[in-house]
């Protein structure tokens, strides 16, 4: 793993973090703490692995995307507010 590799390992552990702490917050749990964070895991895992590839607007739409579902799956909320947040934490994301 190299050091650039490292950065974004640490950029995304920081954004599942931030993910994670915002929507425990804001929504009620539909399922219970292992699965969500598993599903967390899984889905920052995947992220990371995009990341790789180095390419900004897949980052972006796979952030959306990926925290969407995992709102979808983890938490209670409708549909509209969901995509409000996740529009709202892939800005924060993408600006800094």
């Amino acid at each position: 793993m190299t050091g650039m590799d490292r950065c974004y390992a640490l950029a995304i552990l920081s954004e599942a973090v931030i993910a994670w702490l915002y929507l425990e917050y804001l929504f009620p749990r539909r399922s219970n703490l292992i699965i969500s964070s598993c599903t967390f895991f899984v889905g920052y895992m995947a992220l990371f692995s995009i990341s790789l590839l180095h390419d900004p607007i897949a980052n972006i739409a796979s952030f959306f995307l990926v925290t969407w579902v995992l709102i979808l799956i983890n938490y209670n909320c409708k549909l509209k507010i969901s995509l409000i947040h996740v529009a709202l934490l892939t800005f924060l994301m993408t600006v800094t």
